[in-house]
């Protein structure tokens, strides 16, 4: 029998890789013969040591490029549901409704593990971690554009066999059901995960943050916002302070790392033609903006919460009560995510790997910004 393997040295491969890690979390500890750590194009992917390596086939048991997937309508049977926060202070603290910090919180206190997204002041990045206490959970607050590091909290998912809500990106959430599924202990879990366009390049992130602390004197950070909503949520902000005290806050539509982040350049390769958009869907719960016009003006935020089978409405039958909401049809769903982060192909920019290539070298973000002209691309709609 012919056992099947990730091959790393496949072009093709890698390009279409979304650094979910589930691979290397599949391969056996006594082996440990994968890692993931960034590329020259600053995305997650896995690194396999072929003298470890034992062909035992579990990696691509777990990777989405070995697995076929058929045209299922998964937000035919969904609950659609537009939130709005009844509590003030929680509003302002939350980029969009809160429920993700409602549920986190909910289920942390019913001793659930709780696994989130936390930006690593250290070292700039963004790693998934387990909380050990609310305040880790507050830590899990907002969005982060920059890929996330998944491997050590699914690592310890695994290992605990705990009850457990986990927080991610569509491709990730579907590597960690192919895991637990594999480990029988799937009905255990409470998967969210999030309307998503694609994921940017942290090379990308830090050129931003060169520039900022080239043009605005930032030093160390201690905190980061990256939809602050001081100028409202339709314009929400990237707002950037650090231990002096100095900061940086524009909106999303005068700030650079904006401006590549709503024309999609630079995401990675595979968020171009994303089957998790809508043809698959591994949550329970899907949560986004609602972008369009139906709501329009709302400056504390809309959110959409999407309930894809009855454990998530069961889930969100729990804290509804902090909410203010209404059933909404899938056209207004479309209608708020169909052009980016419900439609299985984005276009990819023409200049798509001059820029890779730009954010790979020395060159400060302003000049590529200015040279490869990015702000004068059309924008798109939603994110």
């Amino acid at each position: 029998m012919t056992r099947k393997k990730i091959n790393i040295e496949d072009k093709s491969a890698i390009r279409d890789c979304t650094g979910c890690g589930a691979c290397s979390v599949a391969c056996p500890p006594k082996f440990n013969a994968i890692s993931m750590d960034y590329d020259g194009n600053g995305f997650f992917r896995p690194s396999i040591n072929m003298q470890r390596c034992t062909m035992c086939g579990k990696c691509p048991d777990v990777c989405y490029m070995f697995n076929e997937f058929a045209d299922e309508k998964p937000f035919e049977h969904a609950n659609v549901l537009a939130v709005t926060n009844n509590f003030v202070d929680d509003t302002n603290l939350v980029t969009t409704a809160g429920v993700a910090t409602r549920l986190a919180k909910y289920f942390y206190n019913r001793e659930y593990n709780i696994c989130g997204v936390k930006y690593d002041y250290t070292s700039d990045t963004v790693r998934h971690q387990i909380a050990d206490s609310l305040e880790d959970i507050s830590d899990f607050r907002g969005s982060k554009y920059i890929p996330s590091n998944t491997e050590k909290a699914f690592e310890r998912l695994l290992k605990e066999k705990r009850k457990s809500v986990v927080f991610g990106l569509p491709c990730q959430i579907y590597g960690l059901r192919k895991l637990i599924e594999r480990k029988s202990f799937a009905d255990d879990f409470i998967l969210i995960d999030f309307f998503c366009s694609g994921i940017l390049s942290r090379n990308l992130w830090d050129k931003h943050l060169d520039y900022l602390r080239r043009n605005f004197s930032i030093s160390k950070i201690k905190q980061i916002n990256f939809k602050d909503k001081t100028q409202g949520w339709e314009k929400s902000s990237l707002y950037v302070e650090d231990v002096a005290g100095n900061s940086y806050r524009q909106n999303r539509f005068n700030d650079m790392f904006y401006a590549f982040l709503l024309r999609r350049v630079p995401y990675q390769e595979a968020c171009y033609s994303c089957e998790f958009r809508e043809t698959v869907v591994s949550s329970d719960i899907r949560l986004g903006d609602f972008w369009g016009p139906r709501y329009r003006g709302w400056n504390d935020g809309v959110e959409l919460v999407t309930l894809m089978n009855n454990k998530g409405k069961n889930a969100w039958n729990e804290i509804k009560g902090h909410f203010t909401y209404s059933t909404k049809s899938k056209e207004d769903l479309y209608e708020s995510q169909g052009s980016g982060a419900m439609s299985k192909d984005v276009k990819k920019p023409l200049n798509y790997e001059q820029v890779l290539s730009a954010l790979s070298s020395e060159r400060y973000l302003e000049d590529i910004f200015s040279d490869l002209e990015i702000g004068s691309t059309p924008i798109s709609n939603g994110n």
